[in-house]
């Protein structure tokens, strides 16, 4: 039997945004097996599944996993075919590293995944505070008769913006911030010289 014929198998816990990247695996990819499990279901029964699996898709928000299935020492002993542990972004606060590294089992993340998603949320974000948008929506829910000239805010376009960290959120929130609203982007990222921050429209 070749490398690529050999069966994997993949599990994770349903959640939303998992779904268009399972029906893939499950088309294009004959080879892995995947186990959709719930956190409603005995505890046991997730467990027999767990125990025989190869890689494990978690999500890298704490508060979406029960503890016992977060990525730790205990997990890894109660899943001795484990091979690989994949967080749904860019952080691994559900994963115990030092327990993996001990384990010998690999931990990734899908950093930019959502990127792009997160530097607008950004920029929606500094508009709404430069806007005085959540002030001025509290106060006409409130009261009538607030002169408009009580929540003035004042334009993003040329002022100036600092970013800490040019990676995958950053270097997008600079391209926005200097293309779209002409602002002066200065940014600091200890693992980039100058040229390359300016190749990623900051000084």
């Amino acid at each position: 039997m070749t490398e690529a014929a050999i069966p994997k198998r993949v599990f994770w816990f349903i959640e939303e945004r998992t779904p268009n990247v399972a029906d893939y695996l499950e088309s294009e990819q004959p080879d892995i097996t995947l186990h959709r499990l719930s956190v409603d279901t005995p505890a046991e029964k997730n467990w027999e599944i767990m125990a025989k699996c190869h890689a494990y898709c978690i999500t890298s928000t704490r508060d979406e996993v029960p503890d016992e299935f977060k990525c730790t020492a205990a997990l890894l002993e109660r899943c001795p075919d484990l091979l690989v542990v994949s967080t749904t972004g860019a952080g691994y606060d559900t994963v115990d590293l030092d327990a993996c590294t001990r384990a010998g089992v690999l931990a990734v993340n899908q950093s930019g995944s959502n990127a792009q998603a997160v530097a607008e949320h950004a920029v929606g974000m500094m508009l709404a505070l430069t806007k005085n948008m959540p002030w001025t929506d509290r106060s006409l829910r409130r009261e009538r008769g607030v002169p408009r000239e009580a929540f003035k805010g004042w334009n993003a376009n040329k002022k100036t913006i600092g970013i800490i960290g040019l990676g995958e959120v950053g270097r997008r929130l600079a391209r926005i911030c200097k293309h779209g609203l002409d602002m002066n982007v200065l940014a600091y990222d200890p693992y980039l010289d100058a040229k390359t921050c300016g190749e990623r429209d900051a000084t």
